[in-house]
């Protein structure tokens, strides 16, 4: 490729020193722009604008080293350079250093290091440190600092940690408190969590009203847990009022999503006649699905429907449902 006149002027400016130019070279090089692509001169124009502070440079760099790419590969040299980037401020070096700390490549892992940048590049808004942040760490002073700024997801991620202790003390006021503001929000997740604390009393005064509100909302959204928590409700009838065919239409929602207790109970439904014309056939269908999705004691359940007499099935196997994942 022949090189340009701009091509020309941009590299004698970057021999005289330009960091700006010796940058610009580095993309040159590595794009292929006015020149052949060279991963190595790449590398080396890089290095020359890194030595000279630039940010850009500093992480480009780094990537290189990293990946090996124009250069042999150095994760701890890789490190060093995203280092110098991220205390700059650069928000890609600190994700990568994030990850180095994380993984312990070119450096001991350290989770408190990979908090410290992944939340300094959440901070600046990226959504892979927030992610991280939120469900590979999940910890409880970052999630605060977003939560408080109004995330739905922190807040609800917050509301867990206080629940179940997870980073904090456990504290069930606390954990209802933003889980009722990341409902407000619309968070599914959190509509359905304090379906459970209204249910049970935790957190709050028990009002099964108010727990049948949150569950109807989370289900309405899609929400696979509340949808069958639903169905319950209005099958045993100690809530809501019983209706059969209700408990059967939100079982199929949340039996749709693969729900391994839906699928179940929506067995139920089929074998015993709730809400739906009786289908052994169908139900057996179904509990298989169920043990397919990780349902435990499924096959000897079936086993004894086998051998049990219809007239006491339902007896049997209709037992009231109980919240799970209750922690507190």
């Amino acid at each position: 490729m022949t090189n340009s006149k701009d091509f020309q002027t941009l590299l004698e400016t970057a021999k005289q020193g330009d960091v700006e130019a010796q940058y610009e070279l580095g993309n040159r090089y590595t794009d292929g722009i006015d020149v052949d692509k060279d991963l190595n001169k790449a590398a080396q124009w890089y290095f020359k604008a890194a030595e000279q502070g630039h940010a850009d440079a500093q992480y480009k760099l780094g990537f290189r080293l990293f990946h090996g790419k124009g250069v042999p590969r150095s994760p701890k040299e890789a490190v060093k350079w995203y280092t110098k980037a991220a205390e700059q401020g650069h928000i890609k070096a600190q994700f990568n250093l994030g990850s180095c700390y994380l993984c312990g490549d070119g450096v001991p892992k350290n989770q408190d290091e990979a908090f410290k940048w992944f939340f300094q590049a959440a901070k600046q808004g990226d959504a892979e440190a927030k992610n991280k942040i939120f469900y590979d760490m999940t910890r409880a002073e970052a999630l605060k600092w977003f939560a408080e700024k109004g995330d739905a997801n922190a807040q609800y991620k917050l509301g867990e940690c206080y629940f179940y202790g997870i980073g904090v003390e456990k504290n069930a006021d606390e954990a209802v408190r933003w889980y009722k503001k990341a409902a407000e929000l619309g968070s599914d997740k959190a509509q359905y969590e304090l379906g459970n604390c209204f249910l049970i009393g935790i957190g709050v005064e028990k009002n099964t009203n108010e727990a049948v509100n949150y569950y109807l909302k989370a289900a309405e959204l899609g929400n696979d847990k509340a949808q069958y928590e639903l169905g319950n409700c209005f099958l045993i009838g100690n809530v809501v009022e019983k209706n059969e065919e209700k408990a059967f239409y939100w079982y199929e929602k949340s039996a749709d999503q693969n729900n391994a207790d839906a699928l179940e109970r929506l067995g139920d439904c089929y074998t015993f006649g709730w809400g739906v014309k009786k289908n052994r056939k169908k139900g057996l269908q179904l509990y298989i699905e169920a043990d397919e999705q990780g349902k435990e004691n499924l096959r000897d359940k079936m086993t004894k429907l086998d051998e049990m007499p219809r007239s006491i099935m339902s007896l049997f196997f209709y037992t009231p449902y109980s919240i799970n994942n209750i922690g507190v």
